[in-house]
C-alpha cells in the first residue's frame, strides 16, 4: 500500500519542517516539499497537524510478578493501550531472579509477548541475581540476542537486590561487552528499616510509602551508582524512574563532567504529588503507590525535572508502566502500606502528558518528539530505524491535532485496570494514528494493528561511552554555533560525546546502527553519541588557533556547579567571570575559576601593583592588551593596558 500524508508540519529533533510523507508498505519512502508528491495515490489529509515518529517507551512492566500478584495488563491489553496512545513501540522488562538462568527469564518472556503484541517491542533484561554465569548469559544475550541493557536494583532486598560487589562485577562485564546499566537507584536497606520503624509506630497508610523513601536515599543511591560505573572505567550508566531534585543534581554533576550518565523521568514525577495524591483520604492512595515514589509538592521536583528535560540532563520521559488494579490488588496492602503491590499505568497517556509540557512552555516541539520516541531509539540501538522522519525509517507515524481535545480518565482509557491515576485531565491535543504493522491509516476511528502482526525488535548494540578527551574535542568543534541545535550544524562528528539525543553513528543527525550483535570495539568512541554543550557554554579554542578577521568572543567562564550544585540562565554566577578578547585575537585565556584553580596564570610584570588575591588572564587584541583580575569570590577588576 502507497500512502501520501499531505500538508502536515513533521516535527523532529532538528525542527519542524511543512513536508509531504510518502508511505510505501511498512517504510517511509520519501519526504516532499508541500504539494510536490506523486500523483495518482492515496492520500492523507493532515492539515493543521503535527507529523511525528510513534512513540518508543523504554520502560515497561507487562505481566510483570510483583507482591504477590502480577501487573494487570498483559502484552496484548497493554500494547493495545500503547497504540491508541501514539506509542508504537515499548522496551519492556525480561526477569531473572536469584538462582534462575537468564536464558530462560528472557524465553518466558518472548512466550509472554510472542503473537500478542499490537506494537513492536523489544526486551532490557533484569538480572535478580549477578554470579558467574549471569555475567557469562550477559556476553551471549548481547552477541546473540540483541539484548544491550540490563538492569540492576539497589532497592528491594530478598527480590531483586544486589550489593556494591554484585554491581560492580555487572558493570565491568557491560564495559566489556559494550551493554549498558540500567539503575533502580534507592538505598532499599536504609528504606526497609524506616518501613519497620514506621509500621512499628502504626502508621500503615499509603502516604508513609512515600515517607519512607525519602528523596536522600534516592539521591544517595544515584551518587553511589554513578561512583560504581566510575570505578568500572565509566561504564554507561542509566538512572530509571528518576523522581527528585537531589538525584537529577546528581546525574547533572556526572554529565558536566563528561561521564557516561543518562537519567529518564516518568509523567506521575511531573505532575502527581505526595500530599494529593498519595495523601488523599482513607486507602484511596495505594492507587498512586509507585517506586520511586511520588515527592512533595511543597519542593522544587517538578519545576527541576522541567528543567532537566530542558537541559538534556535528563533524556527520556518513559512511564514504568506496571499498572494494578484497585481492588483484589492494590487492596492486598490494606493495614500495611509495604504490602500494596507498586506501579501505576500510563503508557497510554505519556505521549499527551508531556506534550501539555509544551502547552504550558515548558517544553519546545523538537524536544517533546525527542524525549519520547527519538532519544529512546538513539539510546537502545533502533535509529534510524525508528524515531525519526526519514526515508527508510519504520512508518511508524502519528498524526497530532495541537487544535484537539481529550479527555484522560477510566471510561476512555484502554488499559486493564479499574481506575485512572490522571482522572479527570484533559489533553490539549487529540491524535489519528497511522497504524503499525499494518500502516493502515484512522482518521476517524481509533483502531490498532491486529494482534500479533508486529515484529520484535532486537535492541542493537551501542556503546555509547567516551571519555573526557573526546567531550572536549566535542565541545571545542562546536565553538561560535552553539545557538544552532544539532551536532551537523556545528560541523560535528559523529561518535563523539555523550548524549543519545544528540547525534551519533548511523547519519550527521546520529542515532546507532540497526541490528544486533558485538560492538566493534575502538579507541574512539564506538557507536557513540556527539555531545552539544550546555545552554550558555562557549568553548574556548585552543592556545595558537587563529579567529576569523572581526570576531569578538565573549567567553562565558563557568563554574560547573554553585553552592546547591544547580545551574542557571543567564549570566556568570559565583565564581565565574567574563572574559572578552580583542578582536582577531589569538585564544591565550583558558577556563578560570576564583582563585585561579586550573586557570593559566599568565605573569606580566605590568600587572605587578594588582592587588593581592588576584591572578590576570592576558588576552592580547588589537591597540590593546586587558589584564582581567580576578578575585577570590568573583569580584572583577578589569584594566586596559595601551600598547
Amino acid at each position: 500500500m502507497t500512502l501520501l500524508i499531505t500538508g502536515g508540519t513533521v516535527i523532529g529533533p532538528s525542527g519542524a519542517v511543512p513536508a509531504d510523507v510518502l508511505v510505501d508498505g511498512e517504510t517511509i519512502a520519501a519526504i516532499f516539499a508541500p504539494g510536490a508528491g506523486p500523483a495518482g495515490v492515496e492520500t492523507l489529509d493532515a492539515t493543521g497537524k503535527y507529523v511525528i515518529p510513534g512513540g518508543i517507551d523504554a520502560h515497561t512492566h507487562m505481566e510483570l510478578p510483583f507482591g504477590g500478584t502480577a501487573a494487570s495488563d498483559t502484552f496484548d491489553t497493554g500494547t493495545r493501550a500503547a497504540a491508541h496512545g501514539g506509542t508504537t513501540t515499548i522496551i519492556d522488562f525480561a526477569v531473572q531472579r536469584t538462582g534462575e538462568v537468564v536464558q530462560d527469564g528472557l524465553a518466558a518472556w518472548h512466550t509472554k509477548a510472542g503473537g500478542n503484541c499490537h506494537i513492536d517491542y523489544a526486551f532490557h533484561m533484569i538480572l535478580g541475581g549477578v554470579d558467574d554465569d549471569s555475567l557469562k548469559a550477559m556476553d551471549q544475550l548481547v552477541a546473540d540476542e540483541g539484548v544491550t541493557s540490563f538492569k540492576l536494583f539497589m532497592a528491594y532486598p530478598g527480590v531483586f537486590y544486589s550489593d556494591d560487589g554484585q554491581i560492580l562485577r555487572a558493570m565491568q562485564k557491560a564495559r566489556d561487552n559494550g551493554a549498558m546499566i540500567m539503575m533502580h537507584a534507592e538505598n532499599g536497606i536504609a528504606i526497609d528499616v524506616l518501613i519497620q520503624q514506621a509500621l512499628s509506630r502504626g502508621e500503615t497508610d499509603p502516604i508513609h510509602h512515600g515517607i519512607t523513601r525519602p528523596e536522600a536515599l534516592e539521591a544517595e543511591a544515584t551518587h553511589r551508582a554513578i561512583a560504581l560505573a566510575e570505578v568500572a572505567q565509566d561504564c554507561p550508566l542509566y538512572i530509571v524512574h528518576l523522581s527528585a531534585s537531589r538525584a537529577l543534581e546528581e546525574v547533572a554533576a556526572a554529565r558536566d563532567a563528561g561521564r557516561n550518565v543518562f537519567a529518564e523521568t516518568c509523567p506521575q514525577y511531573l505532575y502527581l504529588t505526595l500530599e494529593d495524591q498519595l495523601g488523599a483520604p482513607g486507602f484511596e492512595g495505594a492507587k498512586w503507590v509507585c517506586s520511586t515514589p511520588l515527592r512533595s509538592k511543597h519542593e522544587n521536583h517538578h519545576r527541576d525535572l522541567w528543567k532537566g528535560l530542558r537541559s538534556n540532563d535528563l533524556a527520556v520521559v518513559s512511564t514504568d508502566h506496571c499498572p494494578f488494579c484497585f481492588k483484589d490488588q492494590k487492596e492486598l496492602g490494606l493495614g500495611d502500606f509495604s504490602k500494596i503491590p507498586n506501579g501505576i499505568g500510563g503508557v497510554e497517556h505519556r505521549v499527551d502528558l508531556v506534550y501539555q509540557g509544551v502547552v504550558d512552555g515548558k517544553l519546545s516541539l523538537e524536544r517533546w518528539v525527542e524525549t519520547i520516541a527519538t532519544t529512546p531509539a538513539r539510546m537502545f540501538g533502533l535509529y534510524p530505524r525508528k524515531g525519526v522522519i526519514a526515508p527508510g525509517s519504520d512508518a511508524d507515524i502519528v498524526l497530532y491535532d495541537p487544535n484537539g481535545r481529550t479527555r484522560i480518565g477510566v471510561e476512555t482509557h484502554h488499559m486493564n485496570m479499574d481506575y485512572s491515576a490522571y482522572e479527570g485531565t484533559r489533553s490539549p491535543a487529540r491524535w489519528t494514528p497511522c497504524c503499525p504493522a499494518a500502516r493502515s491509516s484512522c482518521p476517524a476511528a481509533r483502531t490498532t494493528a491486529p494482534r500479533g502482526a508486529v515484529s520484535t525488535c532486537p535492541v542493537a548494540c551501542r556503546a555509547t561511552w567516551c571519555d573526557g578527551d573526546a567531550y572536549r574535542k566535542a565541545l571545542h568543534r562546536w565553538s561560535l554555533r552553539r545557538r544552532q541545535r544539532g551536532p551537523a550544524a556545528a560541523g560535528l562528528r559523529p561518535g563523539h560525546g555523550r548524549d543519545p539525543g544528540r547525534g551519533g553513528r548511523g547519519d550527521r543527525r546520529g542515532g546507532t546502527r540497526r541490528g544486533a550483535g558485538r560492538p566493534r570495539r575502538a579507541a574512539r568512541v564506538a557507536g557513540g553519541v556527539a555531545v552539544p554543550p550546555r545552554r550558555g557554554d562557549v568553548p574556548v579554542p585552543r592556545p595558537g588557533r587563529r579567529q576569523p578577521q572581526g570576531d569578538r568572543v565573549a567567553a562565558v567562564v563557568r563554574a560547573r556547579q554553585d553552592r546547591g550544585g544547580r545551574r542557571r540562565r543567564g549570566g556568570p554566577r559565583a565564581g565565574e567571570h567574563r572574559v572578552r578578547r580583542g578582536r582577531a585575537a589569538p585564544a591565550q585565556g583558558r577556563l578560570q575559576r576564583a582563585g585561579g584553580h586550573r586557570g593559566r596564570r599568565v605573569l606580566d610584570p605590568a600587572a605587578a601593583g594588582r592587588r593581592r588575591g588576584h591572578h590576570a588572564v592576558q588576552l592580547p587584541g588589537d591597540g590593546a592588551d586587558v589584564d582581567v583580575l580576578q578575585r577570590a569570590g568573583g569580584r572583577q577588576h578589569v584594566r586596559a593596558q595601551a600598547q
